[in-house]
């Protein structure tokens, strides 16, 4: 016999469950749909005098450029209020004191930090830091034929990481990192992917084991070529919490994120891809560094950059091509990077890496590194010389098969079916099929971090609020301290 209470409350039950769905269905596609500007729309509920994104309608492109080096738009917000300008300020932890990028250029240990990170980037030559990129990567792919499946299912980003990770401490340490160090690195640094794309929460547990490690190899044989690298201004641990922040989290995530995108674009354009194996393993490094550029242009690392105006800032007409704009203290100043990058330009939403056969970056809307003056990116010249080293070895090798929307968040990573680039045809008709199911799981996979992206969000944001005023009480009474 049917309960009678459920069939009394029958049409009740009914409702209560077709609303919660359309719910769900209406969040999962506004998560989906404003994706990496979901941010910014945050930003003009949180700041305190409202936000203004450029490049719009009334600040084009060139506004773009001359807000973007403007000394006066900062990395955080002032003490008084607390705004997701501070995100990255929060999300670096524990290093994120020492991180020069992260601090203005104002501030007493930005000029020491920036010399000691450029000294670090730029200690091998050219050729060292090319022949040291093309060992790793070659030891990726080599790894790829012995232990992958004819046919494999991959999140790119979660393949080329370690490589990049193995890198970075080379390039600081000149020494092979550990068994344990590349554990702790990975748990640090997903647990940084998840925050930047908000499918998890800050969890020190998963972080400082790296640090711990950092210290010990800063404290270690490697204590006196550091200290001098840092001119004796800093203690072990204050090392080894810029090499944490800079080097790894910063350093491995732009990398592995620069090097997917690219990947993945060569995946979903046939022909670029079957030129670019043929030109990159002929050592054609032009046309290697055409499908580099454009990809940066189509796929920034990041969406959106976001700083804070420390003072009334006024747009000059001949900056705006009209009236003069005004810029309030306090206001958060959204950079829409994706947009800028396709300002300008004939077909601007095609992947046409021939466009800059005839273009110059200097004359174009492209500053996939930031602007001259302001937070501009140290590692510029070291990202164009890995991926220049990386794409010929992976595409050469392998070929990838995606059907994903293609976003700045690449959430989890990059999905793509992966294959040797020499396997017969029913390899490739076979890839073909399993891109059907695939499909699917890329739909549940949405699926699943949007709706991360729901939970976590107004947790992530109560967290930002709580704990970056509790580090400032700290700071203001204690001063920083070891952890």
């Amino acid at each position: 016999m049917v309960d009678s209470y459920f069939l009394d409350n029958f049409a009740a039950w009914a409702t209560t469950v077709t609303l919660a769905t359309v719910v769900f269905v209406l969040l999962v596609v506004l998560y989906v749909t404003f994706d990496e500007n979901s941010i910014g729309l945050i930003d003009l509920v949180l700041s305190r005098n409202g936000s203004v994104t450029v490049p719009n309608s009334k600040l084009g492109p060139a506004a773009y450029r001359w807000l973007y080096g403007h000394e006066s738009l900062t990395m955080r917000s002032d003490y008084e209020q607390t705004s997701l300008i501070d995100f990255n300020f929060y999300a670096h932890q524990p290093g994120q004191e020492y991180h020069f990028e992260l601090l203005e250029q104002t501030e007493e240990n930005y000029a020491a930090l920036r010399k000691a990170v450029l000294r670090l980037l730029n200690r091998r030559g050219d050729v060292q830091l090319r022949t040291l990129v093309r060992e790793k990567m070659t030891e990726l792919a080599d790894g790829w034929t012995r232990d992958k499946r004819t046919v494999s299912l991959v999140h790119i980003r979660d393949e080329v990481h370690k490589a990049v990770m193995k890198i970075s401490h080379k390039l600081v340490f000149d020494d092979e990192i550990t068994a344990d160090g590349l554990r702790y690195a990975e748990d640090s640094c997903f647990n940084f992917y998840g925050m930047l794309k908000t499918t998890t929460l800050l969890d020190m547990n998963k972080r400082l084991p790296l640090y711990r490690y950092l210290v010990a190899k800063v404290e270690g044989r490697f204590h006196d070529d550091l200290d001098e690298v840092f001119d004796g201004r800093f203690t072990a641990d204050e090392i080894a919490k810029c090499i944490h922040s800079v080097f790894f989290h910063s350093f491995v995530t732009q990398l592995s994120e620069a090097l997917t995108h690219t990947l993945l674009q060569v995946a979903q354009n046939g022909d670029v891809e079957r030129k670019l194996r043929v030109e990159g393993l002929a050592g054609d490094r032009g046309y290697v560094m055409n499908v580099i550029k454009e990809t940066l242009r189509l796929n920034p690392v990041f969406g959106i950059t976001v700083r804070s105006a420390d003072v009334d800032v006024v747009v000059p007409a001949s900056v705006t091509g009209g009236a003069e704009f005004l810029i309030k203290t306090g206001t958060v100043v959204i950079f829409n990077d994706k947009l800028f990058h396709r300002s300008g330009y004939d077909n601007p939403a095609e992947f046409v890496p021939d466009r800059w056969n005839k273009l110059q970056t200097r004359n174009s809307n492209f500053l996939p590194f930031g602007a001259r003056g302001n937070h501009v990116c140290p590692a510029e010249k070291l990202a164009y010389a890995f991926l220049q080293e990386s794409l010929p070895i992976i595409v050469g090798s392998f070929r990838f098969r995606t059907n994903i929307r293609h976003l700045c968040r690449i959430p989890r990573g990059g999905m793509a079916l992966m294959h040797r680039a020499a396997a017969p045809r029913w390899v490739e008709a076979a890839a073909g099929v399993l891109l059907v199911p695939m499909k699917l799981l890329v739909i549940l996979e949405q699926v699943y971090v949007s709706l991360a992206g729901i939970v976590i969000t107004p947790l992530f944001l109560r967290r930002v609020f709580t704990d970056q005023m509790a580090i400032r009480r700290w700071e203001k009474l204690y001063g920083s301290k070891k952890l």
